[in-house]
């Protein structure tokens, strides 16, 4: 018979949300029975699914991945529940606190930088960046909820040619590669950077059953170039062709097409149209950005 006490169902609610919460804790432990914590390294490995969270570079951006999105979730409301209990802005430095968004629907955890005045520097564990918030904002976390591993893995992208400083249009064009997509991430290795450990992946997202690298998509657009090649070397017309080839499909028996060119009736080009014309779209911004790369360079010599 069902409780006819809203507090009771509530409460019940909220145990058995607590004893799923432990039970993922528990297989966590498990997992790193005979270590300290579980590391980045256990966790994301193989070919994973993955959303992007925070860029710096190409070098360094930050990813979740997709089945974690559950736990992610069950994370939200434990932590909600915490900072309704109170004991706003009683944080020291190195405690993991709960930060409540200025989006009343948001929160997420933190760890607690330094502290100035009424103002505190945070890292977003389960993001990868930092920002300064009020120190109203945070309440400290119970030992369950911070001793979870952190959801954002840390990523460098394999195959790039390092740079001692990267410019903002670089982490654009990961940002717009990404979008909201969801992306496959494959760890090929691991290095060590200032004592925490970076994934080295490869990353890429599926187009028309087709995957596209970010790699390709960065160098194509001179905004990075593979190691062993220089940017001058990444916008050549060469690099535009090898981008722009897309093998067809052949799971299925038709495609949508475009002729556009013939020799004789047994010989012709086609460009796929792809779904919603996604292809011919895809085409023509390629097209625009070479003429806008091409004329770029006219106007430099002139």
């Amino acid at each position: 018979q069902a409780s006819a006490d809203p507090v009771q169902d509530k409460t019940q609610g909220q145990s058995v949300l607590e004893q799923a919460l432990q039970e993922v804790i528990g297989r966590l432990c498990d997992k790193g029975e005979g270590s300290k914590q579980v590391t980045a390294r256990e966790v994301l490995a193989g070919v994973e699914d993955v959303v992007l969270l925070h860029v710096e570079s190409p070098e360094s951006f930050f990813v979740m991945r997709t089945r974690d999105w559950k736990m992610a979730d069950m994370m939200r409301m434990q932590m909600k529940r915490k900072w309704m209990e109170g004991g706003w802005g009683k944080v020291k430095v190195d405690d993991i606190a709960v930060l409540k968004d200025d989006d009343a629907t948001e929160y997420h955890r933190v760890k607690v930088i330094t502290i100035e005045s009424d103002l505190a520097w945070v890292t977003y564990i389960d993001q990868g960046n930092n920002s300064q918030v009020p120190l109203t904002s945070l309440v400290c976390m119970s030992e369950n909820l911070s001793t979870l591993p952190p959801m954002a893995h840390h990523c460098t992208l394999a195959g790039v040619s390092s740079e001692h400083e990267w410019n903002e249009e670089a982490a654009r064009g990961v940002r717009l590669f990404s979008g909201k997509d969801v992306c496959k991430a494959t760890v090929v290795g691991s290095r060590d950077c200032m004592g925490k450990n970076i994934m080295i992946v490869m990353f890429s997202k599926e187009e028309d059953q087709t995957d596209i690298s970010l790699l390709d998509f960065l160098v194509f657009r001179a905004l990075a170039s593979r190691e062993g090649q220089d940017l001058e070397g990444s916008s050549l017309p060469i690099s535009f062709r090898s981008f722009l080839y897309l093998p067809l499909d052949r799971t299925v028996q038709e495609h949508l097409v475009k002729v556009v060119h013939v020799d004789t009736p047994d010989q012709m080009y086609i460009n796929l149209v792809g779904e919603n014309h996604s292809y011919i779209k895809y085409m023509e911004n390629m097209m625009e950005e070479m003429q806008e790369e091409y004329s770029r360079h006219e106007a430099d010599d002139q």
